[in-house]
């Protein structure tokens, strides 16, 4: 009598371009069949090609290796490069992004360097050292998105360049205006109610563009106060990880 064995599919490797959100999906809600092979983070779409050569900013360090990594990957503006590489190890690999590290901006300097406005760096007074003609750009505003449209356009065409733009997926995830007890919930600078329609904005004019998007207006985001990295607006409750991590699954398992 013949025997067979099963043979157990291979997990989709993939790739992180965002935040803690698509990360913390990944710890608390990982979709099946799923291994994460890089994280990209701290790295606005803005950076990209457009590295920085500033001794006040080469010189920061920073709490963690991870935070000294992201800032410094952010300085060079190698999201792409680290996308490339990750595709040389897995050819296979999905990406996924989100836009929560967006939030700060970034200052664009005269010379087309770009640096992202990175919340860790913000406290300790380094972005005022940088010259007066630098300009800040804060996300939502209009000299931001037009830095954004022309970048998603050049990622876009680099994506396509590296054969991933078909396996690339945007979760479009919205901020909690509370936690699971009622209380707001504010991140340091803005709330929900100013940020969630400026990401709306930005996930249709991607969709415009051709770029698939995981919508989530319809799942009402709820933060937790106990998540462990502290309250915020994009520390969810485990629910809205597993509603997400349940719609990228079927974004990742229809390409």
């Amino acid at each position: 009598m013949a025997q067979h064995t099963a043979t157990k599919a291979a997990p989709t490797p993939v790739i992180i371009y965002g935040s803690c959100v698509t990360r913390d999906m990944f710890e608390f809600a990982p979709p099946p069949g799923t291994h994460l092979i890089d994280y990209v983070a701290r790295q606005s779409w803005c950076s990209i090609g457009n590295p920085v050569n500033s001794g006040a900013l080469e010189s920061v360090h920073l709490e963690s290796p991870f935070q000294n990594r992201s800032f410094q990957g952010d300085l060079r503006g190698d999201a792409v490069d680290r996308i490339a590489a990750g595709l040389r190890r897995n050819p296979n690999a999905h990406l996924l992004i989100d836009l929560t590290d967006e939030r700060g901006g970034v200052y664009a300097g005269p010379d087309g360097a770009v640096v992202t406005r990175n919340l860790d760096v913000v406290g300790n007074g380094i972005y005022g050292k940088l010259p007066e003609e630098w300009e800040r750009l804060s996300f939502g505003f209009l000299g931001y998105s037009l830095l954004f449209g022309e970048a998603a356009t050049k990622l876009k065409r680099s994506l396509t360049s590296l054969g991933i733009w078909e396996r690339t997926t945007v979760i479009g995830n919205l901020w909690a205006h509370e936690d699971a007890e009622g209380q707001q919930v504010y991140a340091s600078e803005r709330d929900a109610e100013a940020m969630n329609p400026l990401l709306s904005e930005c996930y249709d004019f991607l969709e415009d563009q051709g770029w698939q998007v995981v919508r989530m207006e319809d799942v009402p985001p709820i933060a937790d106060v106990n998540h462990k990295w502290g309250p915020s607006p994009f520390h969810y409750d485990l629910a809205y990880y597993q509603e997400m991590s349940k719609r990228v699954e079927q974004s990742l398992s229809g390409r």
